[in-house]
């Protein structure tokens, strides 16, 4: 096994999970077009809609409009839905859990709730640089994305991590 380069130990509670989650959904850049299209789409949907309710006689649109704000309404409750349940698969059973980084040269092996994931360095798509986290979005699909906070380094310090993420050409995503 390859020597750890940065070690990193955190309690994870309601409100660092909480934390983690927006970092996850609200800053990445798909989440925020799907949250802006979504909400301009609502509102026009909404303005039309009252204009059609205010005079009957004219139709402004078509009678299809109807399943239009329907979907709209239901895109809006999905992605509560999606934030609601993402904060709820992320706050630990029992208050709190440990987690764990030891990151070397070729892989992360991050232990939460006395899981052990392991992901190679290569795999890593890019990592998200938020306020008190550093996101890491593998590629392709996994179930859990882990969040590093950057204040509880035990080896190593979060500026030292950005650069070997930059060294080994992960790219940061703003």
């Amino acid at each position: 096994m390859n020597e750890p380069l940065f070690k990193n130990n955190f309690i994870r509670d309601k409100q660092t999970a909480t934390e983690i989650v927006k970092c996850m959904l609200l800053l990445t850049k798909l989440m925020k077009i799907l949250y802006v299209v979504a909400a301009i789409s609502l509102v026009f949907e909404l303005v039309f809609f009252f204009i059609d309710l205010s005079n009957p006689n004219v139709r402004i649109i078509p009678e299809s409009y109807y399943i239009t704000i329907f979907t709209y309404v239901f895109i809006s409750l999905l992605l509560l839905l999606m934030f609601f349940v993402t904060k709820a698969r992320n706050t630990p059973k029992g208050g709190t859990s440990e987690e764990s980084f030891v990151i070397t040269d070729n892989e992360i092996i991050w232990t939460s709730a006395g899981k052990k994931n392991i992901f190679a360095i290569n795999d890593i798509g890019y990592y998200y640089n938020a306020k008190n986290y550093f996101v890491i979005i593998p590629n392709g699909m996994y179930a859990y994305i882990p969040a590093i906070q950057k204040d509880s380094f035990t080896l190593g310090t979060s500026d030292e991590f950005i650069e070997f993420l930059k060294s080994k050409g992960v790219k940061v995503q703003k």
